[in-house]
């Protein structure tokens, strides 16, 4: 029963340490803080959506980012 609980608290962790390496600023909420510069804007965290499959335009990969705040944009993967 020990090993199965470190086995289940080991997977929780290392699953909240992956998804959290694909996080970033969104970056329409930066866009928008640099316009709005008479309040207090909030940034929010975009993570990649992976129920979307990757987009090819122009011999480039995107992948799908949705923030917090509803926004949803293409990344590229080559950077």
């Amino acid at each position: 029963m020990k090993r199965f609980v470190a086995w289940l608290i080991f997977i929780l962790i290392s699953q909240s340490f992956c998804s959290y390496s694909y996080a970033n600023k969104c970056e329409k909420c930066v866009e928008s803080a640099k316009t709005d510069k008479c309040s207090y804007p909030d940034i929010g965290i975009a993570s990649r959506d992976f129920g979307t499959p990757i987009v090819h335009k122009d011999g480039k990969a995107y992948a799908t980012y949705r923030c917090c705040y509803g926004h949803v944009y293409l990344v590229d993967l080559s950077k």
